[in-house]
């Protein structure tokens, strides 16, 4: 897996506090914005899948109606939680 696309899944698997410290003061979203902006479509098929249901995850997330899903109190909530699931799954893909 390309090192960008590696540390932003990494990032995403990360519990809430250290999330909240890798943000350091942006926004949460720039979790999901690292993550986005790095090319995954061309991984190895078994990594490929894990990772689109890591994006779906995030995209479900998006939008204006769950700018409550954004803020630091909520990666404490169960939709991050799903998040680092998922990105840890995709870590599990990627050393199998």
């Amino acid at each position: 897996m390309r090192p960008l696309v590696w540390s932003a899944v990494r990032n995403l698997a990360q519990p809430p506090d250290v999330q909240a410290t890798i943000c350091d003061g942006a926004s949460i979203d720039e979790l999901a914005l690292d993550f986005d902006a790095q090319p995954w479509h061309d991984e190895p098929h078994p990594i490929q899948h894990a990772l689109a249901e890591l994006d779906r995850l995030l995209e479900l997330m998006s939008g204006t109606n769950n700018a409550e899903l954004w803020t630091p109190e909520a990666l404490h909530g169960p939709e991050w939680q799903r998040v680092r699931e998922a990105a840890r799954r995709v870590m599990t893909s990627h050393q199998a």
